[in-house]
């Protein structure tokens, strides 16, 4: 299923992220917060690059980003704990890394040129988390009889 592209994504220097079919893990939940990340993710950055001026509203999207990331990664290692995820500690090093650099990121003072540098390290974020380590988890959930399933 792809997401709906956004009104202003035409005037929009910077590709957006789609959600497809490809991109899910097998588990709803997590692949609805993936979902959710895609999207505020695609509002930053249509915010950042072609329809917001006000840093400060960019700053507080910035920082629903973080919070929603960092929940999101507490709720999926609390899931891979108890499906017993045997690469669980690799993937909690992963989100470790993410939140501490995204963090370090936003306590920059916000400026244009480092709010489109955060965009784009914002889309390494969510495509290497998604991508690698939660396909990773998407193969244990299918090799154990899992995938879909929750």
């Amino acid at each position: 299923m792809s997401m709906p592209t956004h009104p202003r994504q035409a005037e929009c220097p910077f590709r957006l992220l789609e959600w497809t079919s490809n991109d899910s893990v097998g588990h709803r939940l997590i692949d609805d917060q993936h979902k959710g990340l895609y999207q505020l993710y695609n509002r930053l950055v249509i915010n950042v690059y072609c329809q917001c001026p006000d840093l400060n509203i960019i700053a507080i999207d910035s920082a629903e980003f973080y919070r929603i990331l960092a929940a999101h990664c507490d709720q999926e290692e609390d899931i891979m704990r108890a499906l017993k995820y045997s690469s669980i500690s690799k993937h909690v090093e992963h989100h470790r890394f993410y939140i501490k650099s995204l963090r370090d990121l936003l306590t920059d003072n916000p400026n244009p040129a480092a709010l489109r540098i955060s965009t784009t390290y914002l889309r390494s974020i969510i495509t290497d988390h998604v991508d690698r380590d939660d396909r990773d988890f998407g193969t244990f959930l299918s090799s154990h009889g899992i995938w879909g399933l929750v």
